[in-house]
């Protein structure tokens, strides 16, 4: 009792310890470290494999592989749409033979003669008519010009005569 009181006598002028700085920061650091440490040896491990090693081959561009694949694509796709027509086809009957057109031709040329015919014939027909209307005014003028029957003195009419002369 009487040596913890002279201890406590000869400490108590003394400063409290100082405050333990915080260790915390610290262990994380060190964790970091560690963590370096073994990702080097990772590292150097992995470069002492790799070393005898070959340098890479040089990189060409793959854009003529890209343009072939899609032209082979594209080959297949009208490839697949010809197969799909040529089945829709399979079912269809063969085309039907043709005749020999020489007998038609023939027949073509005399319907052509025979419009020709009866295009000349309604022209002429359009004549006669345009003749036969011009006669029958000129008939229709001899007659107005006469007034009336020389003989029996009765009126004179244009269908009447025209009646009488056919």
């Amino acid at each position: 009792l009487a040596r913890s009181r002279d201890r406590s006598a000869v400490l108590a002028p003394l400063a409290a310890p100082a405050e333990p700085a915080p260790t915390a920061q610290l262990a994380s650091i060190l964790k970091n470290i560690q963590n370096l440490r073994s990702s080097q040896e990772r590292t150097q491990a992995r470069a002492a494999v790799l070393a005898p090693l070959a340098p890479l081959p040089e990189v060409r561009p793959a854009t003529p592989v890209a343009d072939y694949l899609a032209s082979r694509k594209n080959l297949e796709l009208k490839l697949k749409a010809v197969k799909k027509a040529a089945e829709a086809l399979a079912g269809l009957q063969a085309c039907p033979k043709l005749s020999p057109s020489a007998p038609l031709a023939g027949l073509l040329e005399r319907v052509r003669a025979a419009r020709a015919g009866l295009d000349a014939a309604r022209k002429s027909g359009e004549a006669c008519a345009a003749r036969l209307h011009k006669l029958k005014e000129r008939i229709a003028a001899r007659l107005a010009e006469v007034g009336v029957c020389p003989t029996c003195k009765a009126g004179l009419e244009l269908s009447r005569f025209l009646q009488e002369a056919s």
